[in-house]
């Protein structure tokens, strides 16, 4: 289930970051990130800890790749 945000993390942020830009795409996937850390922290069951796991990725991963553009 967590790598289920990886996928479409990596299927629909490459388009809004053609629309929004890199940066505010940046901005986004860590907000994205830091909001699926703080679900998985603060859950209770398990399956509210996959899903914080899998918006986490889906942010983080994301935001990773990012920063190859700016680093180029």
């Amino acid at each position: 289930m967590m790598y289920f945000g990886g996928v479409a993390g990596y299927l629909i942020l490459v388009f809004v970051g053609d629309l929004v830009g890199r940066k505010m795409l940046l901005v986004a996937c860590i907000i994205t990130a830091a909001i699926g850390f703080l679900i998985t922290v603060l859950s209770q069951t398990l399956i509210m800890a996959g899903i914080g796991l899998m918006i986490s990725i889906m942010g983080a991963q994301d935001a990773f790749n990012v920063c190859f553009y700016f680093l180029s």
